[in-house]
């Protein structure tokens, strides 16, 4: 017999003087107990794995911005690379517009 969490709300127990029935508790709980306790195991499972997962996250991202600036590196010093290489050809050539355009 499965209760569900909207019957376990809406669910009533007699009262009685200072309190409810308590038979009624002790009728209930010893068969809810091992599912609430698996829910809960299991909620503190995937609380450690969304903890482990966003730890991976942030490694990832570090990661990633250190690819974007070795990248970025790399570019720079490609152009560099070659606009000197334009300036030695045009030195070779003779030609002065050329050495003064870059």
């Amino acid at each position: 017999m499965a209760i569900t969490p909207v019957e376990l709300r809406n669910m009533s127990f007699e009262r009685k003087f200072r309190g409810y029935i308590r038979s009624m508790w002790t009728q209930l709980l010893p068969k809810r107990q091992p599912k609430w306790k698996k829910l809960i195991d299991a909620n503190a499972e995937l609380q450690r794995q969304m903890k482990n997962l966003e730890e991976r996250l942030i490694s990832y991202q570090t990661i990633e911005q250190s690819l974007k600036q070795t990248l970025l590196t790399a570019q720079q010093a490609a152009e560099a690379t070659q606009r000197a290489a334009n300036g030695i050809r045009c030195a070779f050539a003779g030609n002065r517009c050329c050495l003064q355009a870059t």
